[in-house]
């Protein structure tokens, strides 16, 4: 819904900061760069999409949000999987952002795709377990 308070959308409001992406300092910070451009967080999905064994292709902003729509509809497993994995990464990415932003600390890559299975499974677990 692009509610997120992104790096562009605060200089938008002439708030005085950079804007350029935490993670990589290359491009300025935005939801689609933030979330699916940046080699950190490509790398991160990437990681996240082979422990779910999709393979994909790159594609254009518009093109990813239908390929996403497409995999989160339906009541099977691989669905409910794919939105648990979805949220979390948002989830992690924001917070390591932040933490980056406010308090001078990173993570690898490595550790969010831990984090984000982490979780993953231990609601699985939990939600699926009779």
């Amino acid at each position: 819904m692009n509610r997120l308070y992104t790096k562009d959308r605060l200089v938008k409001w002439h708030i005085q900061i950079s804007e350029m992406c935490v993670f990589c300092g290359n491009e300025v910070e935005s939801t689609e760069h933030l979330f699916f451009r940046c080699h950190y967080t490509t790398g991160i999905w990437n990681a996240l999409l082979g422990w779910m064994k999709i393979q994909r292709v790159a594609l254009p902003w518009s093109s990813k949000i239908m390929w996403i729509e497409s995999h989160i509809k339906g009541r099977s497993a691989a669905s409910h999987i794919f939105r648990m994995v979805l949220a979390a990464s948002v989830y992690y990415i924001w917070k390591e952002r932040n933490c980056r932003i406010f308090r001078s600390s990173s993570a690898t890559q490595d550790k969010v795709v831990r984090l984000v299975i982490q979780d993953v499974i231990c609601l699985a677990v939990t939600r699926y377990d009779y």
